[in-house]
Formats: structure tokens, C-alpha cells, sequence
């Protein structure tokens, strides 16, 4: 079900939620024990699976980036402040 701005609501199909967000659906569905349900059964462990998959990857590249259209990006508010101070400006 789909609440609106308008205070209103809809009923929305579980296959174009499942579609558009399988991950928190996959979520929702282990939070309130449900994902056993023949709905969800077949598909969740594998999309619980995935999101873990995709984090370690979002991880593994923020920590290797060091530079961004050819300026530095600091991993902490520490570097970025030195960052500054050899650079003479207050960008970060």
C-alpha cells in the first residue's frame, strides 16, 4: 500500500515494487518474517545475497578513489582540513 502527500493511498502490485525495490523489499520481507512465504521464498536469499555484494563493491571503491576530475577527495574531515592548508583554500 502506497501512502501519498494528498493522504491518500493505493494498493500497489508486489511484482512492480519487487521491480523497482527489490532490495528494501527483500529487507522488509526478513524483518516481519515473512520472507518464507511462497511470495518471497524464491527470491529473497538471492537478492539479500546481492545487496551484500553490491555494498562490498561501493565500499572497495570509495576507499581506493583518491581523486575526482583531477582533485584529491579526502576520506576524513582531518585530511580534508590539511587538504586546505597545503592548498591555501577553504574548498573542503
Amino acid at each position: 500500500m502506497g501512502d501519498w502527500k494528498d493522504g491518500s493511498t493505493t494498493w500497489e502490485a508486489l511484482k512492480d515494487v519487487k521491480e523497482s525495490y527489490p532490495v528494501q523489499l527483500a529487507e522488509y520481507a526478513t524483518l516481519h518474517k515473512i520472507s518464507d512465504e511462497p511470495a518471497f521464498a524464491w527470491w529473497v536469499p538471492h537478492v539479500i545475497k546481492k545487496r551484500e555484494r553490491i555494498i562490498a563493491k561501493v565500499r572497495s571503491k570509495h576507499l581506493k578513489r583518491t581523486h575526482k576530475l583531477g582533485i584529491r577527495i579526502p576520506k576524513t574531515p582531518e585530511e580534508a582540513k590539511h587538504l586546505d592548508q597545503e592548498n591555501g583554500n577553504h574548498l573542503w
